[in-house]
């Protein structure tokens, strides 16, 4: 340690004097912040950390390990002490007006492409928050047409700008799905709303509740599927014939989520992710 309490300037001491900070995460957690960290200050890979271990590093390069570091001690998730969130492959900025985009939502992005394939569309990303849905769907498919809507203008600020950085053309606006309608028309429709009953909060993780922003996590204990039921009902009006809808669900309501859409829609399914939960809804209008 120096006088300023900061480790020795080798990368090897450096990275254990992280490791012992985050010890309460787990080795193998631990390890992965520890990696992330080093690519986020200083742009190396994880076989850059293993072949410069004994590397010197800058008294500003230790401190700004340092701090984030202790972000993340004390509670705050590593996408927001980095500020940046990886999703599809591509770099996006994130900070707590929006959720950490999860690897789950790129399933439902990747089920999109593929049940859409390369012809030309026009698509609704609805409650886009970082904007990683309507963003990732336009740089793979830069002849679609993309819109994304958000209650949340703080959400829209930084979804446009992650639109910006990213290069890609997606139209964003201000709207309240439970009250007003997009007033187009759209080939498909993709959501991940707010699913998460206000009960189960006590079962979710504190640098969760702590952090992200509870106007995308939650809903009513009473009306758990208010915004599933708002798309279903009123996605008759918004999808050309034979549009398709997509979207995330809570894996303890799915078949409740399947069944909404069963009342208007025709080849609805339930899909699994990796990890064998069932967490997205699939329909078809006509």
């Amino acid at each position: 340690m120096n006088d300023r309490g900061l480790p020795a300037n080798s990368v090897a001491s450096v990275r254990q004097y992280i490791r012992v900070m985050l010890a309460s995460f787990g080795e193998r957690e631990c390890d992965q912040i520890v990696t992330s960290l080093f690519r986020h200050i200083m742009g190396w890979s994880k076989a850059d950390l293993i072949m410069r271990i004994h590397d010197r590093l800058s008294e500003s390069e230790i401190l700004s390990l340092h701090k984030m570091a202790v972000k993340i001690r004390d509670g705050m998730p590593l996408q927001y002490a980095m500020g940046t969130a990886y999703f599809m492959g591509r770099e996006f900025r994130v900070d707590p007006r929006v959720l950490i985009p999860r690897p789950e939502t790129e399933e439902l992005v990747q089920l999109v492409l593929d049940t859409l394939g390369h012809e030309k569309k026009s698509v609704l990303d609805i409650g886009t928050g970082s904007g990683c849905i309507a963003i990732s769907l336009k740089l793979e498919r830069e002849n679609w047409s993309v819109d994304a809507v958000d209650i949340s203008s703080q959400a829209l600020e930084l979804a446009s700008s992650n639109a910006h950085r990213l290069g890609a053309k997606v139209d964003f606006s201000a709207l309240d799905i439970l009250t007003v309608d997009p007033g187009k028309s759209y080939d498909s429709i993709i959501s991940n709303p707010p699913y998460i009953a206000s009960s189960e909060s006590g079962e979710m993780q504190p640098n969760v509740l702590d952090y992200e922003p509870h106007l995308a996590l939650f809903v009513p204990d009473n009306d758990p599927l208010v915004f599933y039921r708002r798309i279903a009902e009123t996605g008759t009006r918004w999808l050309n014939p034979g549009g398709f809808i997509f979207v995330e669900c809570n894996e303890r309501l799915a078949s409740e989520t399947a069944d909404i859409f069963r009342r208007n829609y025709t080849d609805v399914r339930v899909l699994h992710d990796l990890q064998e939960r069932p967490r997205m809804v699939f329909a078809r209008l006509g």
